[in-house]
């Protein structure tokens, strides 16, 4: 009995987590989805480039939650701030983690890395306006400044193209292939 028990709760728990994740702020789930989820995924990345990686899924995340609450016309001032700050630190530990790896001669990874966030903030400007909108700081002029050190890291200057073949998928699931010639800045 004790047995049934213990698998009953085991699957209702997956169950619970795996419908958490499409869960938005608002949402009964989406504690569950911030608090549990991402913090479990947080604790078995092991290395450098898996923690950059996921910091940037992260920031990824944030932005598609910002476009799904836009699009229910559920996205308030306050939320938008919210999911921009997390989308901000997200971003800049992503990309702080890319240029630790260009620093330590993974400039691959950490091209990769610098890309795809690149690329996801263009694919997904709609958010990043909307976060711009509702806060003090320029998402876009963070990241640059950011972006810009691990160019220099990488051998070349502030001019240096981040290029990557890195996938962004957006929130009408369309691949878009991020070969980045620009700047973004953040101002983290």
């Amino acid at each position: 009995m004790v047995t049934l028990f213990i698998v009953l709760a085991v699957a209702l728990s997956g169950g619970v987590s795996l419908v958490a994740e499409s869960s938005v702020p608002g949402d009964a789930l989406y504690g569950v989805k911030t608090h549990v989820n991402e913090n479990i995924r947080s604790v078995v990345t092991t290395t450098a480039e898996a923690d950059a990686q996921w910091e940037a899924d992260l920031a990824e995340r944030r932005l598609k939650e910002i476009e799904t609450l836009s699009l229910r016309g559920e996205l308030t001032s306050e939320v938008a701030a919210e999911l921009g700050a997390a989308f901000s630190s997200h971003a800049h530990a992503a990309l702080t983690g890319a240029s630790t790896l260009a620093s330590n001669g993974k400039a691959t990874v950490a091209a990769d890395i610098a890309a795809y966030v690149e690329g996801m903030m263009q694919a997904n400007a709609n958010s990043v306006t909307k976060i711009e909108a509702n806060s003090d700081t320029s998402v876009e002029a963070d990241t640059a400044s950011i972006i810009d050190q691990i160019r220099v890291k990488l051998g070349g200057g502030e001019n240096t193209s981040v290029e990557s073949d890195a996938q962004v998928n957006t929130t009408t699931n369309v691949n878009v292939n991020a070969k980045s010639t620009t700047s973004v800045d953040i101002g983290l």
